[in-house]
């Protein structure tokens, strides 16, 4: 069973996890956000090399490295991806609460303080994203993004979070055996809160739980991302859909997506359309590895 939430407690070492692969030069940047936390706590980061080649152990051994940070390398090239990179980290970190992030965006000063707060009232605690700071107008467009006071609703069910911005208190992540490696793409994080939130433990957002996130920035790279995760929403579709998630499958409305988009594609003036040619992109990638995914589980997801 759970513990009583009330049991819960500033964490005594708070372990900020980054897996990475070929991240250089964005880590630079957010290590330097990392070393200018107002946090007064204990705290350590840990780097899970997911296979880099681009030098990353040399810039974790060499004198590059901001100081003031407590910086544990982990190699986590034996089996590729997100899940067993964080997996990999959260063994051979020493806090009793695990921050996750991603070493392409940059955490704000208060980040890690207030991630912290939260985690004395909750069993895990989802931050929030800001894309202005790291990203030019057209390509904030593209892509939506939740407001921070918005949190990460999922209508119809269990809310989420976002693997590049979240908490857990260690105790949880070891009852929930850690992330689901056989979620490879993308969408383990939403498994992982899920699976959380089923075992009865409790998610809370913070707003202030800040960082700056770097959206795709071509419309190849777009596609690429989006389409992978239109295959991982398939995937938790499949997991999911006996227990009443529907939120990814909605077949009755498919026509209607195909004949929108159709009439909206960039070949069109953007003034018929009201849709820029990144947006556009971003549905039909989704669509894409929807349907991609769900010949890859053997059933619909439209």
């Amino acid at each position: 069973m759970p513990p009583p939430r009330s049991q819960r407690r500033e964490p005594s070492c708070v372990s900020v996890i980054i897996p990475v692969r070929n991240g250089m030069p964005y880590l630079i940047e957010q290590m330097k956000a990392l070393a200018a936390q107002d946090y007064q706590g204990g705290w350590e980061v840990v780097i899970s090399d997911n296979g880099s080649t681009d030098g990353l152990r040399e810039f974790i051994d060499g004198p590059a490295i901001p100081d003031g940070l407590h910086v544990v390398y982990v190699d986590s090239s034996a089996v590729p991806g997100a899940s067993h990179a964080r997996n990999a980290g959260a063994e051979a970190a020493r806090g009793d609460f695990l921050a996750f992030v991603d070493s392409d965006d940059r955490v704000r000063p208060h980040w890690l303080s207030s991630m912290a707060a939260a985690a004395e009232a909750a069993d895990l605690v989802s931050g929030s994203l800001d894309t202005e700071a790291l990203n030019s107008p057209e390509v904030r467009m593209w892509r939506p993004i939740p407001l921070p006071e918005d949190g990460w609703p999922v209508p119809g069910w269990y809310p989420t979070a976002i693997g590049a911005n979240m908490g857990v208190w260690r105790d949880v992540h070891d009852r929930i055996g850690g992330f689901d490696e056989t979620f490879v793409h993308t969408a383990e994080d939403n498994d992982y809160v899920w699976r959380a939130q089923l075992a009865g433990y409790v998610l809370v957002h913070s707003p202030e739980a800040l960082l700056d996130y770097r959206l795709r920035n071509t419309y190849r790279s777009l596609w690429k991302q989006i389409y992978i995760y239109g295959r991982g929403a398939a995937q938790i579709h499949s997991r999911y859909r006996k227990m009443g998630f529907t939120q990814y499958n909605r077949p009755l409305l498919f026509p209607l997506v195909v004949t929108s988009l159709a009439l909206r594609n960039p070949l069109l003036p953007q003034a018929v359309t009201r849709m820029n040619t990144g947006r556009w992109i971003y549905h039909v990638a989704h669509e894409a590895g929807k349907i991609r995914g769900g010949i890859t589980h053997r059933m619909l997801c439209l």
